[in-house]
C-alpha cells in the first residue's frame, strides 16, 4: 500500500505507468479505506516526457507532464471503502 493509502497503476503503450510511449495513458487508482481527517493527495506519475501536455479525455482539462510528475494528478475519489477511478489521458503535444 502506498503512503497515501491508495494504490494506482497506469496503462499506456506499453502497459506500464513509468514508460508510456504512445499518445494515450490510463491511470487506475483506488483506495482501500479512507484515511479519516487526511486530505486526498494527488498521484505522482513517472516517466512522462517533461515537455509533453496531456488532456483528460473525460473532462477536457489539460495537464503539463512536469506538473503531473512533480505535483501529481489530483483524484476525486468518491467517499467510502474501495473507492476507485479511471483517468484517460491523451498526449496533445
Amino acid at each position: 500500500m502506498l503512503r497515501n493509502s491508495w494504490e494506482a497503476t497506469g496503462f499506456g503503450r506499453p502497459t506500464t505507468p513509468t514508460r508510456p510511449t504512445g499518445r494515450k495513458l490510463w491511470v487506475l487508482a483506488w483506495r482501500r479505506a479512507p484515511r479519516r481527517g487526511r486530505p486526498q493527495l494527488p498521484v505522482h506519475l513517472a516517466g512522462l516526457g517533461p515537455a509533453a501536455v496531456h488532456r483528460d479525455v473525460t473532462t477536457g482539462v489539460t495537464h503539463h507532464a512536469t506538473v503531473l510528475m512533480e505535483h501529481g494528478l489530483p483524484l476525486e475519489l468518491p467517499a467510502g471503502d474501495w473507492a476507485g477511478t479511471a483517468v484517460h489521458l491523451k498526449r496533445v503535444s
